[in-house]
């Protein structure tokens, strides 16, 4: 309506805090990568209007800086601020 693109998709994932140790970060993303590529599960997620990703630790912290990046362009660029 205001004329600026701000298109989005809700979206679900598993974070853990700053400094988990690598092997914990890994074994997590395994485990998720696993049940998402589970058919049983995917049918459930798709059932329920879901998209299942199942990406693995680093694609989905890039996907994260991404998404950071691109509502903080429009933030800055529209200066839109808190109300």
């Amino acid at each position: 309506e205001q004329g600026v693109n701000a298109e989005s998709a809700g979206w679900y994932g598993v974070l853990a805090p700053a400094g988990t140790p690598d092997d914990i970060v890994q074994k997590l993303s395994n485990t998720l990568t696993a049940a998402v590529a589970n058919p049983e599960f995917r049918e459930k997620l798709l059932a329920l209007a879901g998209d299942p990703q199942g990406l693995n630790a680093a694609q989905f912290g890039q996907f994260i800086r991404s998404e950071v990046q691109r509502f903080g362009n429009l933030i800055r660029t529209h200066d839109i601020q808190l109300q």
